[in-house]
């Protein structure tokens, strides 16, 4: 074996290190991306129920809605875009920053991630009365209020 075949080797060592360590930020950056097609393929469901399905029930007609949460998901709050100052009883201890940012925007969902990331989402046509939180899967009553669709957690 010539040095010129092991300088080769070696080379050819460092750059599979480069190689896999780059391709496991891909790929965890990959799996990112499907949890966020999760998520709002989820809120894009939730929306449809409410403006398609629940929307037009009678007053007081209301459907069960499973509502589940990614795994980097922290938690997920629920907001009444109107009022949504601090709720503790129901998981929401107040944050004036986000609370502006979902009177402003209409913000009727907000997610919390793991990696300290958030995003909020408007759903057309929905209200939550009382806003609150959870850090685990629930099923939420969407009710028909005749001008608007209530989300609230289901009753246990």
């Amino acid at each position: 074996m010539n040095v010129g075949m092991i300088f080769a080797i070696i080379f050819t060592v460092i750059v599979i290190v480069f190689l896999l360590t780059g391709g496991m930020k891909m790929i965890t950056d990959l799996l990112g991306l499907g949890e966020e097609a999760q998520i709002k393929a989820q809120i894009d469901t939730l929306r449809n129920v409410v403006a398609s399905e629940v929307y037009w029930l009678p007053i007081e007609g209301s459907k069960p809605f499973e509502f589940s949460l990614t795994p980097g998901t922290d938690r997920v709050c629920f907001f009444n875009y109107l009022d949504p100052g601090a709720n503790p009883e129901k998981g929401w201890e107040g944050n004036n920053v986000i609370e502006y940012q979902a009177r402003m925007m209409n913000y009727t969902v907000y997610y919390f991630f793991k990696d300290g990331n958030e995003n909020g989402y408007a759903i057309e046509k929905a209200m939550v009365t009382e806003s609150f939180c959870t850090k685990s899967p629930m099923d939420l009553m969407l009710i028909s209020r005749g001008r608007h669709v209530e989300i609230a957690p289901s009753p246990a």
